[in-house]
């Protein structure tokens, strides 16, 4: 019989009676190609918070923002991770991480995180290029 439980405040998870490490980052979306590098993260901090970072590098990324890389940090305070941990069932801004990269992929994946979070009302931090 197959048992697997994660504990994401702890990083860690059981699989038949053996402790695991879990990556403490979810990647929502990647991507790569003719020297473009666009990456969307999120992690979960500490104090549970969650945060997304977008970056991107190359010909492209020079193209939309005129610059070398870009980058844009969305961080969710404590209070609005229970708000979406309550919305969609999860157990902490850890498995809340799993659910956004469900949910949300491909390049605009970080943008259609924060309509969601405006659309009800929750509070965030937007900081980097262009935010």
């Amino acid at each position: 019989m197959f048992l697997f439980q994660i504990d994401w405040n702890k990083k860690q998870a059981q699989v038949e009676g053996e402790m695991i490490e879990v990556a403490s980052e979810v990647v929502l979306f990647s991507f790569q190609q003719d020297g473009e590098r666009f990456r969307v993260a999120c992690a979960h901090g500490p104090d549970g918070s969650l945060g997304l970072c977008e970056a991107s590098r190359g010909p492209w990324t020079r193209w939309c923002y005129g610059s070398e890389s870009h980058r844009r940090r969305l961080v969710m305070p404590v209070p609005t991770v229970e708000r979406l941990c309550r919305e969609w069932g999860a157990a902490g801004a850890g498995q809340l991480a799993c659910v956004l990269a469900v949910r949300y992929t491909g390049f605009a994946c970080l943008s259609e995180v924060q309509r969601h979070l405006d659309e009800k009302k929750l509070s965030y931090t937007l900081v980097g290029d262009e935010a």
